[in-house]
């Protein structure tokens, strides 16, 4: 059996949300005390890799809870194994993935789609809720489960511009959330008046600026 002794990490960073990845090699770990991996996109050390005897020891800052978890492998196995994964012990998302390239990015999407679908469904509940407490006819409920959504959609990476810069903001107004690409200018329109206007946001799995439904 030949042992491969690179492997690809992949997490979701909790400080600005996005995905990120790195090569690494057992070398990395040779004479160190302890390997950081940094987001590819702000720089925030994400994952922190030690070797303690036979063992590897992973601490990973969790994009759900926020929190420093810490996960434990056998050194040998780990390297034979073509993918490993590690979820978040408190809300039981995955926060990493480690494999070979293809498998990790893989496993990292299915994560972002089980995140995505367990959130909608809190969400949703929420918004039920909100039905009975605020059946006004103000926009103030949709509004907020508009915004909400939009969260949800940026921090996993869901929001994007055709220019392929990050630096998207938000600007949310009376009747509507006008997103824009400070590097571009690129922006959408999201309405945010009306049921329908909600309705229409919930089956919204992704938006990129400057382009439209009909395109």
């Amino acid at each position: 059996m030949v042992i491969n002794h690179e492997k690809y990490i992949t997490f979701r960073c909790p400080t600005c949300g996005l995905g990120s990845g790195k090569q690494m090699s057992i070398f990395e770990l040779s004479g160190k005390g302890e390997l950081e991996v940094k987001c590819e996109h702000c720089g925030s050390v994400c994952v922190r890799i030690a070797r303690k005897a036979d063992k590897l020891l992973f601490s990973v800052l969790c994009v759900a809870c926020m929190e420093w978890h810490s996960f434990t492998a056998n050194q040998k196995f780990f390297w034979g194994q073509k993918l490993t994964s590690y979820r978040c012990p408190v809300t039981g998302f995955g926060i990493l993935c480690i494999g070979d390239e293809e498998s990790a990015k893989k496993e990292q999407s299915a994560f972002d789609d089980e995140m995505m679908d367990i959130l909608g469904e809190l969400e949703a509940d929420f918004i039920a809720e909100q039905d009975d407490e605020y059946p006004g006819p103000d926009n103030e409920r949709v509004m907020f489960a508009i915004v909400d959504k939009l969260y949800l959609l940026s921090k996993t990476d869901r929001v994007n511009c055709p220019c392929g810069s990050h630096e998207i903001l938000f600007d949310i107004l009376n009747d509507r959330v006008h997103i824009f690409c400070e590097a571009c200018g690129r922006d959408a329109q999201i309405m945010a008046m009306t049921e329908e206007d909600l309705e229409k946001m919930m089956e919204t799995d992704e938006i990129l600026l400057g382009v439209t439904e009909d395109e």
